[in-house]
């Protein structure tokens, strides 16, 4: 991991973006939101509603073929569906509960690609085009800027950028076998 960004090829710019190993996609449930910001920044392609039913969770994973993480004992089994079982009290015991799961998956990684609140790829842009949605002094010191392909949030380096970089080191660890 070099720094806070990726860069993407032009391909990359749809919201629709297949993630980078196209048979492992999530949707995260209710109860499992940060999890799935988490798992965002890392590339995975990661949805999350947090005021949508069990029932329309379970369509979109068949409709998408997108595996259900859920902290729901019930659903594990029987529902024709993948669903991997998440256990733990935060991110981080969460995270450790599927990371032998995510290994196995080969899943692969792409940091800060997707867009950490919505799932949307991130594509770099220039600061010109995001004047009017930046601080000045953000504009006068960062010279590379991302944008939410879909809901247009702009991400810059800043004073987070080490603390995301140590987070992410911290969690590959527990993925590189």
């Amino acid at each position: 991991m070099d720094g806070l960004f990726t860069t993407l090829s032009m391909s990359q710019i749809s919201n629709d973006l297949p993630p980078v190993n196209c048979e492992v996609r999530f949707i995260a449930d209710s109860m499992l939101g940060t999890l799935a910001k988490k798992l965002r920044m890392l590339g995975l392609d990661t949805e999350y509603y947090s005021d949508v039913d069990m029932g329309e969770l379970m369509y979109r994973c068949k409709a998408e073929s997108r595996i259900l993480l859920t902290k729901n004992r019930k659903l594990v089994d029987g529902l024709g569906i993948s669903v991997w079982m998440v256990t733990g009290d935060g991110y981080w015991e969460e995270f450790l509960s599927i990371a032998r799961l995510l290994s196995e998956s080969g899943a692969g990684y792409k940091f800060l690609c997707r867009c950490t609140q919505c799932n949307g790829g991130l594509i770099e842009i220039s600061g010109e085009n995001v004047k009017e949605e930046v601080p000045p002094h953000v504009l006068r010191t960062c010279s590379r800027f991302m944008k939410c392909s879909g809901c247009d949030r702009v991400y810059w380096k800043g004073t987070h950028e080490n603390r995301m970089n140590r987070e992410a080191a911290r969690m590959m660890e527990r993925l590189v076998k």
